[in-house]
């Protein structure tokens, strides 16, 4: 049960509180939903899932906040402003 807890922690991240409610929620449903299922066991997926999120130091929620914002910062420096003011592809 106290891996669960650590588990939690590591997917949401460490300096958010949504986050690790968010992971309780997901990661509960996928233990229920996984359980039913009998192809293999829980822990099993979750201690795989555990491995990858030892990969990220900030877990998982921050991890795809800062993503989110490095795509939003690299499409908007793709885009250039044209004569009228308005926004064009650089390639155009």
């Amino acid at each position: 049960m106290s891996a669960k807890a650590l588990e939690w922690v590591m997917a949401g991240g460490v300096g958010t509180l949504a986050g690790p409610i968010l992971a309780v929620i997901l990661l509960q449903w996928l233990s229920l939903k996984l359980g039913t299922l009998h192809i293999l066991k829980n822990y099993v997926i979750l201690g795989a899932i555990m491995m990858v999120l030892v990969l990220l130091p900030k877990g998982l929620l921050p991890t795809v906040k800062a993503l989110t914002l490095r795509l939003r910062f690299l499409g908007q420096s793709r885009m250039t402003s044209d004569a009228t003011g308005g926004k064009v592809p650089s390639d155009v």
